[in-house]
């Protein structure tokens, strides 16, 4: 659909969703070659109360729209969960739930646990894009279990790992506090989140410039200088012998004061 798609590529949400309200029989067609529906698209508008009007223009006839993949796999939830937005997350979920109770032959899997090409599931890609706050709704407001969503199917890189690896700091710090055993799990090439960071030279990087041979020793030491001075940090020195994980990311994470660890 080429009137959509322009409208999309222009930021043009209001006329976006205008043209669904006009068009409503349109809502599960495919708008580009990657097979993306317009709830897809919707999902990167940025408003709430645009999309939530999207939202409210699925019937029952309508009701697989947000189950619909694109050529990734993933549903619009997955890309809700690009976006970080709370409120879209809940008012998508909420979506569904009331489609799936209407529905004659209602689908057995939750939404949040349907997975993309890649194995992963909204929640897992929620914390490889570092939506640390959204992790936390699905916890404290949703009653989520974590635990399902550890890993994605493609290659076993856990939860940690992918936060790890995107630098989100801020969100492995999260996911490290609440469950310490995935510090010590490993990926297909059998490397911890620890492991997995020693090969990050440019997540060490200092400031200051410094001559060749400094340069290459500075990560390295770095791993083994790191703080073990919180208490929290001896903690999991004791429990999962994750120090020096746990202690780098409390020094790499600006807003780690910000909030109280518990344990």
């Amino acid at each position: 659909m080429k009137e959509p798609y322009i409208l999309a590529k222009k930021y043009d949400w209001k006329g976006f969703v205008n043209f669904f309200d006009h068009n409503k029989t349109l809502l599960n067609r495919q708008i580009d070659l990657h097979q993306s529906t317009p709830f897809h698209y919707a999902a990167h508008c940025g408003s709430p109360d645009m999309y939530n009007k999207m939202l409210s223009m699925v019937d029952p006839s309508m009701q697989h729209v947000l189950r619909m993949k694109d050529d990734m796999g993933n549903t619009p939830l997955h890309e809700v969960a690009f976006t970080g937005e709370v409120e879209m997350t809940k008012s998508t979920l909420m979506k569904d739930m009331e489609a799936q109770a209407q529905s004659e032959f209602p689908l057995q899997q939750p939404l949040l646990e349907v997975r993309n090409k890649l194995g992963e599931t909204p929640v897992y890609r929620t914390a490889a894009l570092g939506k640390t706050n959204l992790i936390k709704c699905f916890l404290d407001e949703l009653s989520v279990d974590l635990r399902v969503h550890f890993h994605r199917t493609v290659d076993k890189m856990s939860i940690l790992d992918i936060a790890v690896i995107g630098q989100f700091f801020g969100t492995a710090l999260f996911l490290l506090k609440g469950y310490g055993e995935l510090a010590v799990q490993k990926e297909e090439n059998d490397l911890t989140a620890l492991q997995l960071l020693a090969k990050m030279p440019s997540a060490f990087k200092s400031q200051t410039q410094m001559r060749a041979f400094e340069n290459f020793i500075y990560p390295r030491k770095s791993l083994i200088t790191l703080s073990l001075s919180n208490k929290h940090a001896r903690i999991y020195i004791q429990k999962h012998n994750t120090s020096f994980l746990f202690s780098f990311l409390c020094q790499n994470h600006t807003s780690f004061m910000k909030f109280e660890l518990s344990n």
